[in-house]
């Protein structure tokens, strides 16, 4: 079983490079196993990029040009989603 679990922990850090997420970086907050939202199928992480100056559709139907960061992140909570900034690209039911 441990070796299992140390393959597992190298797999992720291995991940964690391979991605640039620094997960024990204080501007990096990764939610810790099995109180993170994906641990309850209600989180996702996503980097969203290019999407300055697109519009798309909110919750309500409506259209909305994306001229900021800020833009999206009210797309997403009009749809119950919520961005996490202090990991850079969670979003949840919680924003947590």
């Amino acid at each position: 079983m441990a070796a299992h679990a140390a393959a597992a922990k190298e797999a992720a850090e291995a991940m964690c490079r391979g991605y640039g997420i620094r997960p024990h970086s204080a501007a990096q907050k990764v939610g810790r196993p099995k109180r993170s939202r994906h641990n309850f199928a209600a989180a996702v992480d996503m980097n969203v990029g290019a999407y300055i100056g697109t519009t798309v559709k909110d919750g309500a139907g409506e259209e909305v040009k994306l001229v900021w960061s800020t833009s999206l992140e009210d797309v997403g909570k009009s749809y119950g989603i919520i961005y996490f900034c202090l990991e850079k690209m969670h979003w949840s039911d919680t924003g947590h």
